[in-house]
């Protein structure tokens, strides 16, 4: 007896629900990215994560804003690797809207195959396909919003970073232990002996090491001279 089970419309429906998911969270975070990024603004410098309904491709830009609020990284490096970060999340979303448009144009082409060769399927496969065509593409605006908005998101985050450095008291020291880890008991090296001539000569002033990840941070200058 012929199994006639629906197989393929159940996959094509699983299909099309997971599709429309997808667009519909690409689309709320081409909306949300404005309020991401002021809420990250305001709190940089708090121990905190994104919350689990934003989006991870900010993650990176949120932790150089907030290396540069604790001055891990000078205004020069930190607006120049925010940038870089950016234009690279970006280049990934475009590469996903193309795949996206040739996932789609697959799709449009076995219906057609399906068509002409007069497969035994009925019209349910051919509805739930174009669907899902139609839904691997919805997703391509989106994604190419945010692969434009991403560099100035950047940008605004570096100022808001800047600000945020500038209102904290000159003399407010670093919380003790590891950012990596949370050691308490960290390796401190300040001396001109500790440090060497060499770690002096590229203006390193301070190095923290963490003896249990081996994560190593510290504070430098900008030197004098060209290290030889």
């Amino acid at each position: 007896m012929a199994d006639e089970f629906p197989t393929l419309e159940v996959a094509q429906a699983v299909s099309v629900l997971w599709l429309g998911m997808r667009a519909f969270l690409f689309y709320r975070g081409a909306l949300q990215l404005p309020a991401d990024v002021e809420h990250i603004g305001q709190t940089l410098g708090v121990k905190r994560r994104l919350r689990r309904d934003r989006k991870a491709w900010l993650e990176p830009l949120a932790r150089t804003a907030v290396a540069l609020v604790q001055g891990d990284l000078t205004p020069l490096a930190a607006r120049q690797l925010l940038g870089e970060r950016a234009h690279r999340i970006a280049r990934r979303l475009r590469q996903a809207a193309a795949r996206d448009l040739i996932v789609s144009a697959v799709l449009i082409g076995a219906l057609v195959y399906a068509g002409l060769s007069r497969l035994e399927v009925g019209p349910p496969f051919f509805a739930l396909g174009a669907l899902a065509a139609l839904l691997a593409a919805a997703a391509v605006p989106a994604r190419l919003s945010l692969a434009r908005r991403l560099p100035d998101a950047a940008g605004q985050l570096a100022t808001a970073a800047l600000a945020r450095r500038e209102q904290r008291p000159a003399s407010s020291a670093r919380a003790p232990g590891c950012e990596a880890c949370g050691q308490t008991s960290l390796v401190v090296l300040t001396t001109d002996a500790e440090l060497g001539p060499r770690l002096l000569g590229l203006g390193v002033r301070e190095l923290r090491v963490c003896p249990q990840c081996g994560h190593v941070s510290g504070a430098a200058t900008p030197p004098q001279h060209p290290p030889t």
